[in-house]
């Protein structure tokens, strides 16, 4: 079998970069297997505009945010609805954070204040709205997306292993298969590649549930220590945390806590947790992905590092490599994997 590029991994960047190959009618095949404690998915699916404690505009935000097109057209394509509008209900905590909120109202274009009341929560110091935000189904988009290439032959549900490559500068052969190159976007599996195992990743944890809680409205995201984001249905999921120090990437009963703590001082309704996930993320030493291809081995890429922010990075970065592929446009300079030089060749 001949393709032009293996892609290892199908959360949301090797989704995304898959599709924009296809787009450009490169030949490829995915090689992934199904795992339920992913990073993407077990975020909740955010995009958000704004970040940070200052609530300024995000890295990038004026062209990543056009770049979400790139799900609706995957809508279009698998007759698929991933994507919601929503608004960001942020509850302060103090007053000096709610000063702070409103500091950017008027500054910031997506930060406003909330004068509405919200009965079913408690709080003190008031609201602000964070608007502009989307919510992407991320279990919907990865199944379905699944589901078109293995019905198009092109997905091998297997674990990848390296040790079945035969690399040259020119080609790599994967057992039976045969491309021009493959692009790692296999999360935190990363610090087992040792072309890009010297990349100064920096991988933290994230624990969240998913909880049933009848009578709330889904048409926000309520944020304050901990977010709460729908889901399906009635269900919620709340979280996450963000872990620099952790002994394992298994679920704790010391989250679970968390989480009731916070709800019985701030959620009025009742509530059913349903569902406790965990998971590493890939993120990265400067917070900005890991794009590019090895400087002495140019049949390996990686499309990795995407961390919080997948789902907004992932879109416009995808495209923006796949020019590069095919085209030898450059990529954004702060993505580039060329801002490391410390990255070793190994055999």
């Amino acid at each position: 079998m001949k393709v032009d590029y293996i892609i290892v991994g199908q959360g949301i960047a090797g989704t995304m970069l898959s599709y924009q190959l296809l787009q450009q009618g490169c030949k490829i095949v995915v090689v992934d297997t199904f795992n339920s404690a992913s990073a993407s998915r077990v975020a909740s699916g955010l995009i958000n505009p704004v970040t940070g404690k200052r609530h300024v505009k995000t890295w990038m935000a004026d062209e990543l945010i056009p770049a979400v097109s790139m799900y609706r057209q995957l809508e279009k394509e698998l007759n698929q609805t991933f994507l919601k509008p929503v608004s960001i209900l942020n509850f302060h905590t103090s007053p000096e954070a709610q000063h702070s909120f409103n500091e950017r109202v008027g500054t910031n274009s997506f930060v406003h204040h909330y004068n509405s009341q919200q009965e079913d929560f408690k709080y003190e110091h008031g609201i602000g709205e964070i608007n502009g935000c989307l919510l992407v189904n991320l279990h919907l988009l990865l199944n379905t997306w699944r589901e078109k290439l293995q019905q198009s032959g092109l997905l091998l549900q297997e674990p990848f292993d390296i040790q079945d490559c035969a690399i040259t500068t020119h080609n790599i052969t994967y057992k039976s298969i045969e491309a021009d190159k493959i692009i790692f976007c296999d999360g935190a599996a990363a610090t087992r590649n040792p072309y890009f195992n010297h990349l100064p990743f920096r991988f933290n944890k994230g624990e969240a549930v998913i909880a049933r809680i009848p009578g709330l409205s889904p048409q926000f995201i309520y944020k304050r220590n901990l977010k709460i984001a729908p889901w399906q249905d009635d269900t919620f999921w709340i979280g996450a945390s963000f872990e620099w120090r952790y002994e394992h990437v298994s679920t704790t009963t010391a989250f679970i806590e968390r989480v009731q703590e916070e709800l019985m001082h701030w959620l009025k309704l009742p509530y059913e947790i349903m569902t406790h996930m965990a998971a590493e993320r890939p993120s990265t030493i400067d917070y900005k992905p890991f794009i590019g291809l090895h400087p002495l081995f140019p049949s390996i890429g990686i499309f990795n590092g995407m961390g919080t922010k997948g789902c907004s990075l992932a879109p416009y970065f995808a495209k923006e490599f796949v020019l590069h592929l095919t085209n030898g446009s450059s990529i954004t300079k702060d993505a580039d994997i060329s801002r490391f030089y410390t990255i070793q060749a190994t055999s």
